[in-house]
């Protein structure tokens, strides 16, 4: 029997959260040591990574920056062009997706969004 889905706002800051949650896991360092880099708290970093809070331009950057040797991103803007490619992947899917935490409510499986996000992310380092 598959579970239900679990209703979610499915907007462009959770996406650019499981962009960076998924470029991270490719890199060895833990979330608490990638914070620390970038100068944020590790609670920060994990509201980022699960939408609850957007990143701010300063942190994507400096995020990107800490990836650049370790996951071989070539330049900077690279996790808000990975962002519009999971959201377009997403819409094609027939996924609405918001700008904003007050868009509409969409079910789709958490599940969905990182496989989507996961094969974006591979086919851009491979």
């Amino acid at each position: 029997m598959a579970r239900p889905m679990k209703k979610t706002r499915l907007t462009i800051t959770h996406i650019a959260g499981r962009v960076i949650a998924i470029l991270r896991a490719m890199d060895p360092s833990t979330q608490a040591e990638l914070a620390d880099e970038v100068g944020v708290a590790k609670d920060t970093l994990a509201s980022v990574e699960s939408g609850r809070q957007a990143p701010s331009l300063e942190l994507v950057w400096a995020v990107e920056k800490a990836f650049m040797d370790v996951v071989h991103i070539e330049h900077h803007g690279i996790v808000m062009h990975l962002t519009g490619t999971c959201v377009d992947r997403l819409t094609a899917l027939g996924h609405e997706v918001a700008v904003r935490r007050r868009g509409p409510t969409v079910e789709v499986r958490a599940s969905v969004v990182d496989d989507v996000v996961t094969s974006v992310v591979e086919e851009y380092l491979a």
